[in-house]
């Protein structure tokens, strides 16, 4: 037996594996919820880095591993959205070329021969 993380409800494992690996194939993240009283209702970002995180414990389980990969890319990816708009700068990284910021999803493409040559002989 499985039992829902924020609740008292829980199903077999196979109804659970079932049921998780289409919430995470054909939806969102916030779809990972009881499929009984589809709970939690998350309020706050810590509250769903603590679910998010015992979730990912409770799937790794039972579920295929390739739909776990794709948890775990979803659940990447909500974070990095999520930091995004609330315009946290910490994950945001300096290119030490340009010094411009880029998410850290992005990639510097002002990269030149010369500013590298300078940027290598600066550090020296």
């Amino acid at each position: 037996m499985v039992s829902m993380l924020k609740c008292t409800h829980c199903c077999c494992k196979n109804c659970a594996k079932r049921y998780f690996t289409i919430q995470i194939t054909d939806h969102t993240i916030y779809d990972l919820v009881c499929p009984f009283c589809k709970k939690p209702k998350m309020q706050n970002n810590d509250e769903e880095l603590d679910y998010f995180s015992n979730l990912d414990m409770l799937l790794r389980s039972f579920i295929n591993p390739r739909v776990h990969d794709l948890f775990q890319t979803k659940l990447r990816d909500h974070t990095l959205k999520s930091y995004d708009e609330r315009g946290l700068s910490s994950l945001r990284q300096e290119c030490e070329i340009c010094t411009e910021k880029y998410p850290v999803t992005q990639v510097c493409t002002f990269v030149t021969r010369e500013r590298i040559i300078n940027l290598l002989q600066a550090q020296c």
